[in-house]
Order: C-alpha cells, then sequence, then structure tokens
C-alpha cells in the first residue's frame, strides 16, 4: 500500500476495542455527556438516552451509552431515575421550578461532567459498563453550547435496557445503572 491510501486496517486500529463492543475497564472516571436525548421505549416509557465520555486517563474519548427509563409503578426505580437526573445536573428542585419539557431537561443534562464508577457486566450475551453515578463535576461549556464536534449518535438497533431489580443495587457510596457498550450497526447513522 502506498502512502496516502486510505487502509481499514490502520482505522481500526486507531478505534481499538471501541468497534469490538468492549466495555471499559472497571474503576472511576470522570465522564462528560456528550449526548442526551428524550424519547419513550418500546413500552411507551419516558426515558433519556445519554453517552458519557471519558475525560482524561488512558480511556480519554470511550464512550458508554445509558438509558434512564421513568418507571413510576416501581419506587425504587423512579428514585433511581431521579437520583440519576440529579448527577446529570438535572435535579428534582429543578425540575419542579423551571417545569422544563423532556426535550429541555436532555439538552440541560448535556455537557455535564460526572464522576462515576464502572463496572463490567454482560447483558444478553452482550458486553456492557454497569454505570454508577458518584456525583456531578459541574459543566462543560464547550459540550454544553453546542461547540463539541465529538459526540456520536446512538444507534437504533440498541436494547432497551430496564430498570428490574436485577439490576438496582442501592447502598455504598453511589447510584447503579445499567448501559451498554454497542457494537455499530448497519443502521447507525454515520454522517
Amino acid at each position: 500500500m502506498s502512502d496516502g491510501e486510505f487502509s481499514f486496517a490502520d482505522e481500526f486500529e486507531a478505534f481499538g476495542e471501541e468497534l469490538e463492543g468492549k466495555p471499559l475497564p472497571k474503576g472511576e472516571y470522570e465522564m462528560v455527556v456528550v449526548k442526551s436525548t428524550a424519547a419513550i421505549t418500546q413500552g411507551g416509557k419516558q426515558c433519556f438516552k445519554v453517552v458519557l465520555e471519558a475525560m482524561n486517563g488512558p480511556q480519554q474519548g470511550r464512550q458508554v451509552s445509558e438509558q434512564l427509563t421513568w418507571s413510576p409503578e416501581n419506587s425504587v426505580a423512579a428514585r433511581i431515575f431521579a437520583q440519576g437526573l440529579k448527577a446529570m445536573g438535572a435535579s428534582q428542585e429543578w425540575i419542579k421550578s423551571e417545569r422544563p419539557t423532556a426535550d429541555q431537561i436532555a439538552a440541560h443534562m448535556l455537557g455535564q461532567k460526572i464522576l462515576v464508577g464502572l463496572d463490567e457486566d454482560e447483558y444478553l450475551g452482550q458486553p456492557r459498563n454497569r454505570v454508577r453515578f458518584r456525583k456531578n463535576l459541574g459543566v462543560d461549556s464547550a459540550i454544553s453550547s453546542g461547540d463539541y464536534s465529538g459526540a456520536s449518535t446512538l444507534g437504533d438497533g440498541e436494547q432497551e435496557i430496564s430498570l428490574d431489580d436485577d439490576d438496582i443495587e442501592l447502598g455504598g457510596e453511589g447510584l447503579t445503572m445499567t448501559g451498554a457498550v454497542n457494537p455499530p450497526t448497519k443502521d447507525d447513522d454515520w454522517s
């Protein structure tokens, strides 16, 4: 191959394990919300789909997708949902006083810096990270203002992750949510 010629091998090497769908190693990470979207699950529930990106260290730039689903019929799931929003800058107090729409909440979470704990896990045979929200670290103004160009999109092929009793862990230092590291599919928007 001559210099300057396109090489998928070089492109794949640049992505590393991300294309293989491997979860980030277990540990604590400073992450930032680079994508946040209000949506409706297949079951008709309100949810937020977010992409968190590692801000520093050897995993800098790697991303984890997360879905928070509003399940008012389950008080534990409802509390975990509210605590997840709070960690991403959308506290109950703010929501009650400002009365934002779901899209406005999603926009408000964009650029929020968060300390999280990640565990490696598997769901339906697919690798994923289990996310424990520790605390909010402030706002990355470049992302919240829309000047960030590194955000990826969530693909239509992603699976909904519900907050059933198997996914909820209370206690310890943080809140546990589940998220998937999803390999690209043919339906992903690559623009």
